[in-house]
């Protein structure tokens, strides 16, 4: 963030009603802050812009958000979690958003890290924009703790869906990146800094 604002000096920096620094890890059995950078939000309050709901950047360009009532148990899983006055509850991922661009082709999903599931991701821009034609999801899919049974079915769920191109990278996971490709074939791409595709 402190990047783009170095680098860009007018553009607004759209993040979800309810940002805050409260988002925390269990790491190497230890609590540990995980969330945007201390102070961030403070420091460049003038340009940032609290959204909710599906807000229209402009025509055919969305920030999605994650609706479903009860995300806890994925959060449990992944040992995520917000603090507030020392209290600790799995993460909402209320925080957490989508960027969807339509294009000739269909829709494309930008996510970073896809912490809710990518079909959870995908039901949600289908309810909330009443489309289901996404051609290409771009994103982490934070999968490196899931079991092989789990990307299977991941990979059958994917296969029902018109999704041409999967460009996917860090949270994804080694194992689960091979196990993927392995299954899904041309449909998945994994990227890297400075990666470009045209399609």
């Amino acid at each position: 963030m402190e990047t783009f604002f170095s680098l860009n000096r007018s553009a607004p920096f759209l993040v979800r009603e309810g940002t805050c620094e409260n988002c925390y890890g269990i790491k190497e059995g230890l609590l540990r802050y995980i969330g945007i950078q201390s102070g961030v939000l403070k420091k460049h309050e003038e340009r940032i812009r609290y959204v909710s709901g599906v807000h229209t950047i402009c025509e055919g360009i969305w920030l999605v958000p994650h609706r479903r009532a009860d995300y806890s148990s994925i959060a449990l899983r992944n040992d995520l979690y917000t603090v507030s006055n020392d209290e600790r509850v799995p993460d909402d991922f209320a925080h957490e958003q989508s960027l969807v661009i339509e294009t000739g082709q269909g829709l494309v999903v930008f996510n970073s890290c896809s912490h809710t599931g990518m079909t959870n991701i995908l039901t949600d821009i289908r309810e909330m924009l009443g489309r289901s034609d996404v051609c290409a999801y771009v994103g982490g899919l934070h999968l490196y703790e899931m079991t092989d049974g789990e990307l299977d079915a991941l990979c059958v769920e994917i296969q029902c869906t018109p999704i041409a191109h999967i460009f996917t990278g860090h949270c994804t996971g080694d194992h689960a990146f091979s196990f993927l490709k392995e299954r899904l074939g041309e449909r998945i791409v994994q990227f890297s800094s400075g990666f470009r595709y045209f399609f």
